[in-house]
């Protein structure tokens, strides 16, 4: 099976590998919006 699809295989490594750091990234970005929008409403309050 992995001689008949290797780049396959590879890709999934590559997807699973890389899981960790696309979760820290989206995790960042997510508390980065959310003390963006909390700024924002301490200011025009």
């Amino acid at each position: 099976m992995n001689e008949e699809k290797p780049e396959e295989e590879k890709v999934k490594f590559l997807i699973f590998s890389s899981w960790t750091g696309v979760y820290a990234f989206v995790m960042f970005i997510l508390a980065f919006f959310i003390s963006l929008f909390y700024m924002i409403t301490i200011s025009y309050s």
